[in-house]
């Protein structure tokens, strides 16, 4: 299992402009790209290399492998080089 500061260290190798914020209202962390959520959310435990059906979250589902995790920032990644994903993603009205 890796940290969450490990997981992190993995993601800056990525984009230096991604951080992984726990949630104090429950138990997930939040992965963020320049201070906005990227839609990904982890353990604050951390993750596994390999899928755990113990390592559930509160619906019983199996958080996300490390693997999993680098995927989806992945996406996300290529995902914001269109102008309406980064419009989407960076907009603070409400």
């Amino acid at each position: 299992m890796k940290t969450l500061h490990e997981v992190e260290q993995m993601l800056k190798e990525l984009d230096t402009d991604l951080t992984i914020v726990p949630n104090e209202n429950n138990e997930l962390a939040g992965i963020y790209w320049k201070g906005h959520f990227a839609g990904i959310a982890m353990s604050k435990e951390g993750a596994k290399d390999v899928t755990d059906l113990s390592f559930t979250d509160n619906f019983d589902r199996p958080h996300p492998t490390i693997e999993k995790i680098v995927d989806k920032v992945n996406n996300f990644l290529e995902n914001i080089k269109r102008p309406e994903y980064l419009e989407m993603v960076t907009d603070t009205s409400e």
